[in-house]
């Protein structure tokens, strides 16, 4: 039986996932001007001077930080689970878990917006579709 907690945290993977395409993008935007700027670094180097050659190290260590981040982040994505998993496999099972609790209700009455339109409802079916 899951927890609420580790319903959450698997949510939150799921949620995170939708970043990967986004992230895949920018890594790559990234490598393309790390790219430019090693040839660049690379045919110009003679007439740099010391200062300058120090400080395009440094922008050069900053894009292959960023580069490493983003690839690291691609790397923890879990890409085993997405929306339709995670409510069959995980969410359906704790809410089937939990205790039912039955109140008799005298008053059924609820401010509307609309007075034609009932107020919508999501079930989770033992099909698990929602």
């Amino acid at each position: 039986m899951p927890t609420i907690n580790h319903v959450i945290e698997s949510y939150h993977k799921v949620e995170q996932l939708s970043d990967a395409p986004l992230t895949i993008i920018s890594e790559v935007l990234w490598v393309i001007v790390g790219l430019i700027f090693l040839t660049h670094f690379i045919r110009h180097h003679k007439s740099l001077s010391a200062r300058n050659f120090l400080i395009r190290g440094a922008f050069f260590l900053i894009i292959l930080s960023i580069i490493g981040y983003l690839s690291y982040t691609l790397y923890n994505y879990d890409y085993s689970m997405d929306e339709k998993a995670w409510k069959g496999n995980t969410l359906a099972p704790y809410l089937q878990s939990l205790k039912e609790h039955r109140e008799q209700v005298n008053d059924f009455s609820q401010l509307l917006k609309d007075p034609d339109k009932g107020i919508e409802s999501i079930y989770v079916k033992n099909e698990t579709t929602i």
